[in-house]
């Protein structure tokens, strides 16, 4: 019996390509892996309780565990189970888990890539060079640059999976005749379905591919009755898919929940942006002239627009060109990628809930179009080029002028990745590219107040505010930078713009109870957080703060009922679990804390401890805790902002002072430290020490003082 694998092994130079491919490619994304979480990842996997334990059965019958963020709910179970699985084998938020998983779908997507075009070019174009013309598809999707913005954004690994498993049907049905009798290829789409809605467009892809192969229906004539009769006969074949598909569109508009409300406006908006929307994905197909993340996200308003004119107009030509090539069969190849193109887009443009403008999603639509830039570029060389003299020259300059191209994709693929470092580069460029686009500037802004930069934020985050006055998260994140920044009574103000503006924004009531915890006010944090967690249940911040809310006030009745009820929504774990043992024995806080310091004496528990009594007024123990803290970790700048702090309310302003530049040694942005410099200069001509304190309190040697 004919083995492929040993033919492929016993294949050695072609062997060697392929492998040298995978290579190719691995080095392309090799500096990508250790890229932080971006932009929608936060509410989908950072924030999101309902994936720290692997919980399929749950996943698949409650749809608000895919995201900790309720207006981004949607029902894609295999995509929640993914995240969940990666937490686990990462034994939490390891980044690098997640990228390797995903990297490794991707490959196995190109490698199915590689075998459908092989598999359809056996079938119906049978040669000796069918192997390598599925091998450039292969080497011209998985290097194409525009996918580089996919695999860097961990939210589209549904994408990905979907792919997947389109790809994976659409292999076994050509491929197997038991597979496609018994109807058990359907098995691929489904598992796509759970995973994205762009996967339901695999009956249609599939329709196309009987309609132009097995029935040889010429597109422009199909209303003809020979082409009817052939239509009728596709349809047939295909019904199966088509009807699973009805069958999960069913159930998914009973189980998903409403995330997306559009106007009839919107939808007439959304759906006259679309032609022009795919004239964008062709040309960044080529070169991507910007990240694919968020460009420019607004509709037309009027279908007069020159855009959309030219979209419209350069759109129908090629679909006109995808309908002639289906009358020859050197040409069906053609047709095939640019309907699979036009057909993969179907969700994006038309479902409401996917949203308007989608850069960020083209991965599943490329492969069509890969599929028709190859057939169509090897049909014009061998009609018009091979038939003149010297031809047999032109494969080896086809071939270098490839690996140029493939060179250059490999290069744009690397420098896509180091703009996907983290968050501050990535929103940086996307601010210089977008700078009148309100959602990137605040996003900018969210960026720099992470990194401390607050001057730059709050500058990013009231051009923001200038562009979309009424955005709640802007004001939130305006209110966090004028309380670091010192002015509380602004920040407050903020704090209450965002919710006045969106009462029901599970974010901003957070930020606020954030911000009221600090300041001690326990009973007005304890229901802005509890509001919060009502309205996100699974969104992890506002459980933990809840929870330390509820403990501070040692409200035991209320953070008992509290665990109970998150224990009976989603099982117990350690969260619940050290919370009640907290109710139990009626533990304080700062027992717990000791406690905790015990069991591991840690930098970090140090440090939480010594901050506790330095919130009770208890200078002398946090003192010493924080020197415990910066003696196990040189560059702790926080515990030495600490140990600044309690020399400061001691006396020592001198030492406090050292701490503090110390601190800003570490970390020049830490605003609590430039602000606690300055009050210590001012401060140090008016207090000294009237005697020498206990030993244990002049922590730091002398040296290192001055």
């Amino acid at each position: 019996m004919d083995n492929p694998i040993k033919r492929f092994i016993a294949d050695k130079s072609f062997t060697a390509l392929v492998l040298g491919l995978i290579l190719l490619l691995t080095i392309a994304y090799a500096n990508h892996f250790s890229n932080s979480f971006h932009f929608d990842d936060f509410h989908l996997i950072v924030n999101n309780a309902a994936i720290r334990e692997i919980q399929p059965l749950d996943f698949l019958t409650d749809p608000y565990t895919l995201s900790s963020l309720n207006t981004n709910q949607s029902y894609r179970p295999l995509t929640t189970l993914e995240n969940a699985l990666d937490y686990t084998l990462g034994n939490g938020l390891n980044v690098n888990i997640y990228r390797v998983h995903i990297f490794i779908v991707y490959l196995g997507t190109c490698l199915l890539l590689f075998v459908m075009v092989k598999r359809l070019l056996a079938r119906w174009y049978p040669s000796k060079d069918i192997k390598y013309y599925a091998l450039v598809c292969m080497a011209l999707y998985g290097l194409c640059q525009a996918n580089a913005e996919i695999l860097n954004y961990i939210t589209q690994r549904a994408e990905i999976t979907a792919t997947f498993f389109v790809l994976s049907g659409f292999v076994v049905f050509i491929q197997s005749n038991i597979w496609r009798r018994t109807g058990l290829y359907l098995l691929f789409p489904l598992l796509g379905f759970l995973s994205n809605e762009t996967a339901l467009v695999f009956a249609p892809l599939l329709f196309v591919y009987i309609l132009l192969f097995e029935k040889e229906v010429y597109l422009l004539r199909i209303f003809q009755k020979k082409e009817l009769l052939k239509t009728r006969d596709a349809f047939l074949v295909c019904l199966p898919a088509f009807l699973i598909t009805l069958g999960y569109l069913i159930f998914y508009s009973q189980i998903a929940p409403d995330a997306f409300h559009f106007e009839n406006s919107a939808r007439y908006e959304h759906w006259i942006t679309q032609p022009y929307l795919a004239l964008q994905y062709i040309m960044a197909y080529f070169w991507p002239f910007g990240s694919l993340l968020e460009i420019d996200s607004k509709s037309f308003k009027t279908f007069f627009d020159s855009r959309i004119i030219l979209g419209f107009s350069i759109i129908s030509g090629i679909l006109f060109l995808a309908f002639k090539a289906s009358k020859r069969k050197e040409t069906r190849l053609l047709s095939f990628g640019l309907l699979w193109f036009f057909i993969s887009l179907l969700p994006l443009s038309m479902l409401p809930n996917i949203g308007t403008v989608n850069y960020s999603r083209p991965l599943l639509p490329y492969i069509g179009l890969t599929i028709a830039i190859i057939s169509g570029f090897g049909f014009f060389i061998k009609k018009y080029l091979l038939q003149r003299p010297r031809a047999t020259g032109l494969y080896r300059i086809t071939a270098i002028l490839l690996l140029i191209f493939l060179s250059f994709q490999v290069y744009g693929i690397r420098k896509r990745n180091q703009i996907w470092r983290n968050e501050l580069s990535l929103w940086h460029e996307m601010a210089q590219k977008n700078s009148k686009n309100g959602n990137t500037l605040m996003n900018y802004g969210i960026a720099l107040m992470n990194s401390r930069d607050y001057e730059n934020a709050e500058k990013y985050l009231e051009k923001a505010l200038a562009i979309i006055p009424n955005h709640p998260h802007i004001h939130s994140n305006l209110g966090i930078v004028k309380n670091v920044l010192g002015d509380s009574h602004g920040a407050e103000e903020e704090f209450k713009k965002g919710i006045s503006l969106s009462p029901n924004n599970y974010n901003s009531l957070f930020t606020y109870g954030k911000y009221l915890l600090a300041n001690s006010r326990y009973a007005e944090a304890q229901e802005q957080l509890a509001k919060s967690h009502e309205l996100a249940p699974t969104f992890y911040p506002s459980i933990e703060l809840l929870m330390e809310v509820l403990h501070r006030m040692e409200n035991w009745e209320a953070l008992s009922a509290l665990c109970e009820k998150l224990i009976i929504e989603r099982g117990e774990n350690k969260l619940t679990s050290k919370y009640l043992n907290i109710c139990n024995e009626k533990k304080s806080l700062l027992d717990v804390l000791r406690e905790e310091l015990d069991n591991s004496p840690s930098a970090l528990n140090h440090y939480r401890l010594g901050k506790e009594y330095y919130s009770q007024n208890r200078f002398a123990q946090a003192l010493y805790h924080s020197q415990r803290a910066v003696e196990l970790q040189k560059d702790f700048s926080e515990a030495f902002n600490l140990l600044g702090l309690s020399l400061l309310k001691m006396g020592n302003c001198k030492n406090g002072k050292v701490a503090f530049k110390k601190a800003l040694e570490i970390q020049p942005n830490l605003r609590e430290a430039k602000r606690n410099l300055l009050l210590a200069m001012s401060k140090e001509k008016f207090f000294s020490y009237t005697e020498s304190p206990p030993e244990y309190l002049l922590v730091l040697n002398q040296g290192d003082m001055e």
